[in-house]
């Protein structure tokens, strides 16, 4: 019990002590915190530097725990009075033991109810006039083990006036041990979605001496915006991003006041620059050192892109790497170190650096090589937005290769790239080869892209160059592709065939059968509207080539120069080359009217034996020399044309001719000679051949053959009208059609008028005409020859409707018909015109007649006879061709036997009648051309001649003319180049006639004057007593002498 007495007497001992102690404790503390509160405000506002107003301040014991309670606590500016700081109240609970060991007035905890506070966080700043500052609140902070900040608006503001208004905010801070802090809050990010946000942090160091200190803190997000993430990065200066993150953790330290490192996980929503250029849908991570300006990060599946200058974004498989990224006010620079960069199955390693500033992307520089990136892939690099057309056609036209190197230098909104190609295949129309093995480079300067290529091969030969420009500014919707390739003209002709030159210029080269090296150019424009619309400009560089022009047999050799083409023309100006052996200069063209032809003109001096060859269906054996001459050739370049032109022209200055007038030409006079041959395709070629204003001619040709046409000869061809193998000769001598069988066998023709004489004043002499029948003989081509002609002028006599045919023998002809008819007299004769080693012609045959006076009017002999009929027949041969006729060389016989006609204009006496024999020449007598001889009229009953012809003479021994009143006989010959006469004749009256004879005295008929005559010199003789009378005619046929016989020779 005693025990028991004390323990109780001690414990209420001890109660009492602690009694005491509590009251005296809190007597104390009363005291200190009565002393605190006293002028609170003042003192805050003292020490903060801002006007501090409380609305109450009280405490109160909880328990054994003192508090004070602060309600609607504000602090203003001190100079403006905005509002920094307020709070609807304010527990702070007192360190019991803190105080009592220190004896100052300590505090545990503070408790912050809906608190709303403007913060500086910059943690190098002090106090300012508009601020609180973050080292008033670490010293606040330092006082306390406990801070509870319970529905809080915190807004903070950086350095340069960054502005983040934090919503419910919720903050536990801890003390931990000496120097020791923990900080976790949590919150709403200000922004449209206003994301909540876990923050939790560890402080190690006196928050007083927070330089220091570090701070390990880590932040946790979702849907945050990008520009209020910035905003916490200490020392941040100004937003240049905007954008949102799908997830964020970010984790980082502070040492001694500045940021050591941050680092981050986080989910790209869309992160977007100024200008457009944005990042989005990637999963990233990323550390960043401040004080080396260093970081590290990774993306995967990010998207890269900028809807002004791509329709489609860049997808980046992975990205990785270190960034060195430095800030001033105006800008960052962002500079690659280590990148990785994976594109699809790609990896590659670029040089990267950027300045992005307000305004977006300031510069970036991006360079790379590269080893499997396809072109395909490639091209989504080029931005198709800013040049749409061009981007579609290289993505269309580049079919295959891969890209080797990529270079981007963007700067003051100048963009310049390369990407360096290879093995490329562009197919940029469909109706072009394609050009491949393309190794190049393609650069893009602003609007501007070009492509230079140091190999490519188009049909396995190589490209000499290759250039690819547009210029968006000049053209948008125009590519223009130059190209050079040196090869052989076979594969440049292949080239072009599989062009759309192949009709104009392709097929043209082709039947040239050209041969040697050439260089190819070729200037393409490309409208990107119309792809398969391109526009034409090339040309071939000819070095030393052959070529053969094989419709005309012309080789050319040693071509050299430049021939120019477009879509639907060929030119060249200055063309060397080598024509049969000789130095000539070229000139080609397009013409377009009357047809889209390509025209050659060729100028060389030709000798008569190479323009032989030239003209082989011309027979020049009578030209000599050598002349300036111009060879055209046309070949058409419209595909439904197939008409091809070759032509000669000469002046044949140099030139001598050896023909009869006027065809006949010395070397220094001018000639014109033109040649035209038409080939059509379709088996009418014409041969258009001119010569001076002697020759115009239109000949159809097959198979290097005449076959028809028209000849105008001293005049010009006017219109006119063909068959098949005619030809229409017009002429001042000759007008007509000539007709040619196929088989060249048979040769008709039919005139209406020629002159065939021997010399003509046309040239149209038969000498020509047989020489030309010899050569076909000689040929063994003689055809059979049918000839019809109106109106025949032969050695100065016409003949009209005369008709001959001739068929080829061994020996020559047969003239199996040769007639002359008309209303006056039918000849008909037949015979052989021998061509072997001497020429001979054989001609027989008769003629009749109705009326020989109108026939001798006919050959020019009018008022030589009148009326006549009967008949005639005639054995002739002469050494000589058909129509060398000559009085000296024929042989033969001839009879003619006249009835019933007159003989007219015959003078009275004896002297006109012996000048029977000695008028215009024996040939006039065969023609009974008596009209000389006649004055007034002779009736004849009967004429009646044999005549004999050999080499230069002409004899008769029957020559009777028999009349009612007379008979007249006459015998001898003549000689023919002498004209000499040798004549006897005989005149006998009919006895018994008395007054009627004495009557046609006065009528002055011939016979019966001469009978007066005789009988006045009988000196009274009777008139029934004439017999016969004998003369000798002598002398020559321009001056006949005739003598008479005595009376007794005359009766012999």
């Amino acid at each position: 019990m005693v025990l028991n007495k004390k323990v109780i007497i001690g414990c209420t001992i001890v109660c009492m002590a602690l009694a005491l102690a509590v009251v005296a404790t809190t007597k104390f503390l009363t005291a200190k915190v009565n002393n605190y509160v006293l002028n609170l405000s003042e003192k805050l506002s003292t020490e903060l530097g801002h006007n501090v107003t409380m609305e109450k301040v009280t405490t109160k014991w909880d328990w054994l725990l003192l508090k004070v309670n602060i309600t609607n606590v504000t602090v203003h500016n001190a100079k403006e009075g905005d509002l920094l700081f307020a709070a609807s109240e304010i527990i702070s609970t007192v360190d019991t033991l803190a105080t009592l060991s220190a004896f100052t007035l300590k505090f545990k905890s503070l408790l912050l109810r809906n608190p709303n506070l403007v913060l500086d966080c910059n943690v190098a700043t002090s106090n300012t006039w508009s601020q609180i500052s973050l080292a008033a609140v670490f010293k606040i902070l330092s006082t306390q083990k406990k801070v509870i900040v319970e529905n809080g608006a915190l807004r903070l503001h950086g350095e340069y006036g960054a502005d983040l208004p934090f919503k419910n905010v919720k903050i536990d801070f801890r003390q931990s041990g000496e120097h020791n802090y923990y900080i976790v809050a949590m919150g709403k990010i200000p922004g449209k979605i206003q994301p909540e946000f876990v923050f939790a942090a560890k402080y190690y160091g006196d928050l007083e001496n927070y330089a220091q200190s570090k701070l390990d803190f880590a932040l946790k997000t979702s849907n945050v915006s990008l520009v209020e993430i910035l905003k916490f990065i200490p020392n941040y200066k100004q937003n240049f991003m905007q954008g949102d993150f799908a997830d964020l953790d970010i984790h980082g330290s502070i040492q001694n006041g500045v940021l050591d490192k941050i680092s981050s996980d986080f989910t790209v929503e869309k992160l977007s620059l100024s200008d457009g250029t944005y990042l989005a849908g990637g999963i990233g991570h990323i550390e960043y050192t401040p004080q080396n300006h260093a970081s590290s990060f990774s993306f995967k599946d990010l998207s890269v892109g900028n809807d002004a200058w791509f329709s489609q974004p860049i997808i980046i498989d992975a990205i990785s790497g270190g960034l060195d990224l430095q800030q001033n006010e105006q800008q960052w620079a962002i500079t690659g170190k280590d990148l990785t960069i994976n594109l699809a199955e790609l990896q590659i390693s670029p040089l990267l650096s950027m300045q992005i500033n307000a305004n977006g992307i300031e510069s970036l520089l991006l360079k790379s090589n590269l080893q499997d990136l396809g072109v395909d892939k490639a091209i989504s690099f080029i931005p198709n937005k800013k040049i749409p057309k061009l981007a579609a056609w290289l993505k269309k036209s580049l079919v295959a290769g891969k890209v080797n190197l990529i270079h981007l230098d963007y700067k003051n909104k100048k963009i310049n790239g390369v990407l360096g190609v290879s093995n490329a295949e562009l197919e940029f129309s469909s109706d072009w080869p394609q050009i491949n093995d393309i190794d190049a480079v393609i650069s893009l300067q602003n609007d501007v892209v070009k492509v230079t290529a140091n190999n490519a091969t188009i049909l396995s030969a190589p490209v000499r160059s290759l250039d690819l420009i547009y210029d968006k500014k000049v053209n948008d919707t125009l590519i223009k592709l130059h190209g050079t390739i040196d090869t052989n003209i076979e594969n440049a002709i292949e080239y072009i065939m599989q062009s759309p030159l192949q009709h104009n210029l392709g097929k043209n080269l082709a039947k040239l059968n050209p041969v040697g090296e050439i260089s190819l150019s070729l200037k393409l424009d490309i409208d990107l509207d119309k792809t398969e619309d391109i526009k034409t400009f090339g040309s071939i560089k000819l070095i030393d080539n052959k070529l053969m022009l094989q419709d005309w047999n012309l080789p050319i050799q040693h071509l050299r120069g430049d021939i120019d083409f477009t879509n639907d023309s060929v030119s060249s100006q200055k063309l060397q080359l080598n024509l049969l052996g000789q130095n000539a200069t070229g000139t080609i063209n397009t013409i377009q009217f009357p047809s889209h032809n390509l025209k050659i003109v060729l100028t060389l001096p030709l000798a008569i034996t190479q323009l032989q060859k030239l003209l082989p269906t011309i027979n020049l054996e009578h030209f000599s020399g050598m002349a300036q001459a111009t060879v055209g050739i046309e070949l058409p370049l419209d595909r439904k044309n197939i008409n091809k032109t070759f032509s000669i022209k000469s002046d044949l200055i140099g030139v001598s001719i050896n023909l009869p007038e006027p065809f006949n030409k010395i070397a220094s006079s001018k000639l014109p000679l033109t040649v035209r041959y038409l080939q059509s395709g379709n088996d009418e070629n014409i041969a258009h051949i001119s010569l001076g204003e002697l020759l115009d001619s239109m000949i159809f040709v097959k198979d290097g053959q005449a076959q028809g046409g028209n000849i105008a000869l001293g005049k010009k061809l006017g219109k006119y009208t063909t068959h098949k193998n005619e030809f229409f000769i017009d002429s001042n001598k000759l007008t007509g059609v000539i007709s040619i069988s196929s088989e060249r066998d048979r040769i008709e023709a039919k005139l209406e008028r020629a002159n065939l004489s021997t010399v003509t004043s046309d040239g149209m002499g038969n000498k020509n005409l047989m020489s030309f029948i010899k050569k076909l003989r000689a040929m063994n081509k003689l055809p059979l020859i049918q000839f019809y002609c109106d109106n025949l002028l032969l050695n100065k006599n016409t003949f009209k409707k005369v008709y001959l045919e001739l068929l080829p023998r061994t020996y020559g002809y047969e003239i199996m018909n040769f007639s002359v008819t008309n209303d006056n007299i039918m000849l008909q004769a037949q015979g052989q015109w021998q061509m072997d080693n001497k020429a001979v012609t054989i001609l027989s045959g008769n003629a009749y007649t109705q009326n020989f006076g109108k026939v001798l009017a006919e050959y020019g002999r009018a008022n030589s006879m009148s009326r006549g009929s009967g008949e005639m027949n005639f054995s002739l041969k002469w050494d000589g061709d058909l129509l060398d006729f000559d009085l000296l060389k024929i042989y033969g016989s001839a009879h003619f036997d006249l009835r019933a006609g007159s003989l007219i204009n015959v003078e009275p006496g004896l002297g006109r009648v012996i000048g029977l024999l000695s008028l215009d020449t024996i040939q006039r007598r065969l023609q009974l051309d008596f009209s000389d001889l006649l004055n007034r009229g002779f009736v004849f009953d009967k004429f009646v001649a044999d005549l004999k012809f050999a080499p230069g003479d002409i004899t008769s021994d029957n020559i009777l003319i028999t009349s009612p009143s007379t008979k007249i006989e006459l015998l001898g010959k003549t000689k023919i180049k002498s004209k000499e006469l040798d004549f006897t004749m005989y005149v006998t009256p009919k006895v018994g006639m008395g007054l009627p004879i004495a009557a046609a005295i006065a009528a002055g008929n011939p016979a019966v004057g001469a009978a007066i005559w005789l009988f006045d010199k009988a000196s009274g003789s009777k008139i029934s007593e004439i017999a016969r009378y004998k003369y000798k005619v002598t002398g020559t046929w321009d001056t006949p002498k005739i003598d008479e016989y005595t009376t007794k020779q005359a009766t012999k």
